[in-house]
């Protein structure tokens, strides 16, 4: 499938209250609990992009080349 895609904090937003908070998804509260979004906090390379963490739903900026967020990607529907 050619259809995924990084969601951006709002959708993200979205996964956590709809189905993290109601036991769906398979998302970690551990480890690697925040994940990336394609959400830019301005357009220079060195951008920090703005995560979710998935234990607490807190909002968090992380630089872009960081390992420290984990992926979830998502299809269009």
């Amino acid at each position: 499938y050619d259809d995924w895609f990084l969601p951006s904090i709002s959708e993200l937003d979205q996964l956590y209250y709809n189905l993290k908070l109601n036991g769906f998804g398979n998302f970690n509260d551990y480890g690697f609990s925040s994940y990336w979004s394609s959400s830019e906090e301005n357009d220079d390379d060195l951008t920090p992009v703005w995560a979710i963490d998935f234990y607490d739903g807190s909002y968090q900026l992380g630089v872009r080349d960081s390992d420290w967020f984990a992926v979830r990607a998502v299809r269009a529907f």
